[in-house]
């Protein structure tokens, strides 16, 4: 198969996206309106780069905004693999990679620069975590209260990253910021903490050090998703990663920028024309997913943003008068749009799952429409940060730690506090969990309170999911029905809810901390009443696209996304533009010479860019709405022609209707949860539900850790076999969250046990070929990932190894599937392993799996058995006397705990 049959398969791509995907330019700029087909011609041209142009897919790096984009993109490409029929193709895509920069990042950290033991934590737990260390670092006084003082810092500290400002700089200018920056970064160092701003200025700084660190990583060519919204540190680093010579395709619309606020320069997408030589741009301007009236109306207000683009051009043949109306107040208003999805829906029009409902901001402006949606009882989600705190299940949690430690609760504007806490808690409940209230009474609390109160001994909690599940018993949490939907999101929304309370516990603990549980508690209230409540997405059970209810959003979170109708309510005057536009903000008193701190603040344009987006993401029909009297001012700039008397029985909302299956990804380590027990990897998995921390938490992690960075030190600084533990072990063994007479008891542990095995069996390291060996394959639209601990060369090929810590970590065929997935994925990247070894490192011994083709082809059908149950949704439980070793048992509905 040649590369030109990748522009006619598996449809014909237009004239203007064969241009792009046959063109031999180094460097293109692509200028993509919005519906005009981005990901498809991004997928085209990296087939076409391999199949024609002959580069290997192994130095092919595409980035994505989002993860949920990059899963689009993967599906994409090997899809149109598919298309062709070429397994071979496919095999090789496997080594590609496809995803957000920060996790590029990340793993250019961890396989180049010895970051492996490092812990990634994203916005909500670094917060949690400067709560905990801002007092020390004297970060209280930027704000009135110290939770906007931490949240100033978080802000200045990653515009400082984001726009790459020196420390040179930052100290003459900013002395008194600059020290406690620094300090702060000697903090995440100690700890092994990576996060979101760091991880890309760690790689910069990491890079830079060496030209041959960028060679290493043997790119040739990079594609960029998404441009307009990069900052000037991912900027630096795309800059970085091509300077060796490899090509570069950029992708993305000025019009679409709106990320500002967090460092987002869309002239960066005209910057690349200077520093690029003989940059090629280029257009697609063909609006596939809309109806004419929509890409009309788009073009029209387009003209009003600051810039010079070109019109898109409508390609469907339907279109529709668009809908414009405006009501008395929020209640009419809220009504109309409730009125119309019911009728919709009850005419077979749409499902429910086919509206979004897209606002400025949904905790400001959600309010009159979700609570309409309940009283009629209409399926909704709520995305935005506010979402999971909307629902009951977030103030149930939110009043019980209130009343844990004598504090008072906010809900829905009245003040509770005291017992009166313990009643709300109840009265939702009965609706939430099905409360029988004649099984529970106060004394059912107290003793949850006297035990934590208790604090340290035998009998006290040992970590907060121990106290949540605790409390979730009492709760009568295993009354709701899994197979019933409305149970079914209550019992995700928990476990969303538990990843709350692990990402606090996480920050909290990290470096060693024990729990102090009159201090932790009150720290996670304040977390919950002054960050969490406007921090955390309700959960999404189950596959996103499968949930059949209205999504109300807000518009930056519909980037990138398309529905059959879209309503835009409340678009009024201090909504579009928002009211804080171009107000002054506060940057922890450092220079504002050292940055552009207007782009931050915001413009008319970056408000305008907003909005375009809003009105883009229709397929077939957009109804706008506002208040009389109060209308927007973007609204007089909308194409009148376009609207006309709503009909909402014309449209044909099946045209071009997309019902692409999900993407699945799993780990080897996930298909083994679901052998376990399906019901448990469901809890996990699609629901979100942790097990709790405790302080040996990651042993195994760590000696694999040990031995893998004994492998390089052999080789690279020719330590010999007797000493190279013990030298690993003082450099790389790292426990995140235990003390230190903890970690010394187990580091000694660990010596002792590795020194035994690698004495024993010298092979593990003179013959490790490749360790922690990163494996990716696909089989139709699964793709399985991990890493596999050792490939040894032997004589006859190769053998895969997985360590484990004791033969009472997994059984054996748990193993034998681990070892089997590894290898499936080693021989189609082109590897012929014929050796399985199961490793147990505390009993020394080693157990050897034939990989013949017989066993080979039994792992793979108990894999595809498996992700089939898992795609049917086949989550049955497996009571046994395992359970009794189950993370999840105090919760389970079938017998897995005995009270």
């Amino acid at each position: 198969m040649n590369g030109k049959s990748i522009l006619y398969l598996p449809f014909p791509l237009s004239d203007s996206q064969r241009a792009i995907v046959s063109s031999d330019s180094k460097y293109i700029k692509v200028v993509a309106a919005a519906g005009t087909g981005k990901t498809e011609t991004i997928s085209r041209k990296i087939l076409y780069s391999i199949l024609e142009e002959g580069v290997d897919p192994k130095e092919i790096v595409a980035f994505t905004f989002t993860e949920r984009a990059a899963k689009e993109m993967k599906a994409r490409v090997y899809a149109i693999a598919n298309s062709i029929g070429d397994q071979y193709l496919i095999d090789r895509l496997n080594s590609m990679y496809i995803g957000t920069i920060h996790a590029y990042c990340k793993r250019i950290l961890e396989d180049h620069f010895s970051y492996g033991d490092y812990v990634l934590f994203d916005d909500n737990k670094e917060i949690a975590y400067l709560l905990k260390v801002g007092w020390k670092l004297g970060i209280n006084k930027y704000e009135n209260s110290y939770t906007r003082s931490v949240l100033q810092f978080h802000k200045t500290k990653n515009m400082v990253y984001s726009e790459l400002i020196g420390e040179d700089d930052l100290k003459s200018n900013s002395k008194d910021f600059y020290e406690k920056f620094k300090e702060y970064g000697q903090y995440l160092k100690q700890d092994k903490v990576m996060t979101f701003s760091t991880i890309i200025h760690n790689a910069i700084v990491e890079l830079r050090k060496d030209p041959i660190n960028v060679q290493k990583l043997d790119l040739s060519y990079l594609f960029v998703d998404e441009f307009q919204d990069i900052n000037p540190s991912q900027y630096a680093l795309i800059k970085l990663l091509v300077s060796s010579g490899a090509r570069l395709m950029v992708v993305g619309d000025e019009r679409q920028t709106i990320y500002q606020w967090r460092g987002s320069n869309h002239k960066l997408f005209t910057k690349i024309d200077n520093e690029f030589n003989g940059v090629k741009t280029m257009y697609l301007n063909d609006n596939r997913r809309s109806t004419k009236n929509i890409v009309d109306n788009a073009n029209f207000f387009s003209k009003t943003i600051e810039g010079r683009f070109e019109d898109m051009i409508p390609s469907r043949p339907e279109n529709y008068p668009l809908i414009m109306r405006s009501f008395l107040n929020e209640e009419d208003e809220a009504d109309w749009i409730a009125d119309t999805v019911q009728d919709l829906v009850s005419m077979g029009r749409l499902r429910y799952g086919d509206i979004a409902i897209l606002l400025r901001s949904v905790k400001s402006k959600g309010k009159a429409i979700i609570d309409k949606f309940r009283k009629k009882e209409i399926p909704y989600q709520i995305g935005g940060n506010i979402g999971l705190f909307q629902r009951d299940e977030g103030q149930i949690l939110g009043m019980f730690i209130a009343w844990l430690v004598d504090k008072e609760w906010n809900f829905n504007g009245s003040i509770v506090k005291e017992n009166d806490l313990l009643r709300r808690i109840k009265d939702l409940a009965v609706g939430i969990f099905h409360l029988n209230l004649n099984k529970i009474n106060d004394k059912d609390f107290y003793a949850i309170k006297e035990k934590v109160l208790k604090g340290v001994g035998k009998n006290s909690y040992q970590n907060i999911t121990e106290l949540f599940q605790d409390f979730l018993v009492k709760m009568q949490f295993k009354n709701l029905d899994p197979n019933d939907p409305l149970d079914a999101i209550s019992m995700a929304n928990v476990g969303r809810l538990n990843n709350l309370l692990t990402d606090f516990e996480t920050a909290r603990r990290i470096g060693g901390r024990s729990a102090s549980w009159k201090n932790d508690l009150i720290a996670l209230y304040y977390f919950i009443t002054t960050y969490a409540q406007d921090a955390y997405e309700e959960a999404q059970p189950d596959f996103d696209n499968e949930m059949n209810a209205v999504l109300i959003t807000t518009v930056h979170q519909a980037k990138g996304l398309e529905w059959p109708l879209v309503f835009l309510p409340e678009m009024n005057k201090n909504t579009f533009p928002s009211s804080l536009v171009g107000k002054p903000q506060k940057w922890c008193e450092i220079s504002t010479n050292l940055f552009d701190v207007k782009r931050y603040e915001g413009t008319d344009d970056d408000e305008r860019r907003l909005f375009y987006v809003a009105i883009t993401r229709p397929r077939d029909l957009m109804a706008i709405s506002s208040i009389e009297g109060k209308e927007s001012p973007y609204l007089i700039d909308m194409n009148k022609s376009c609207f006309g008397i709503p009909d909402l029985k014309s449209p044909d909302f099946n045209a071009e209707r997309k019902r692409e299956s999900p993407t699945l990804e799993f780990s080897p380590s996930e298909i083994i949860w679901y052998l376990r027990c399906p019901y448990m990897y469901r809890m996990r998995k699609d629901w979100g539900f942790q097990p709790g921390l405790k302080e040996e938490i990651g042993f195994g992690n760590a000696m694999h850790s040990v031995l893998r960075n004994a492998v390089a030190l052999m080789k690279e600084e020719v330590i010999p076999v007797e000493t190279v533990i013990k030298e690993s072990s003082d450099r790389y063994f790292h426990l995140p969250f235990a003390g230190d007479r903890k970690h010394n008891t187990l580091k000694k542990k660990s010596e002792d046990i590795l020194d035994k095995f690698v004495r024993e069996f010298p092979e593990f390291l003179s013959n490790a070929e490749d360790v922690e060996y990163r494996i990716t394959y696909r089989n139709g639209k699964v793709t399985l990932s991990g890493r596999a601990d050792v490939v040894l060369s032997k004589d006859s090929g190769h053998a895969v190894v997985d360590y484990k810590t004791s033969k009472n970590v997994n059984t054996k065929e748990e193993a034998e599937i681990q070892i089997g997935a590894y290898a499936i994925g080693l021989m189609r990247m082109g590897r012929k392993p014929d050796l399985g070894k199961i490793a147990y490192l505390e009993e020394c011994e080693v157990e050897n799996i034939d990989l013949n083709e017989q066993k080979i082809v039994e792992i793979e059908n108990k894999i595809e058995n498996i992700i089939a149950g898992i795609e049917l949704k086949k989550f049955d439980p497996n009571v046994s006397e395992k359970c009794v070793d189950c993370d999840m048992r105090r919760l389970c509905r079938y017998g897995g705990y005995d009270e």
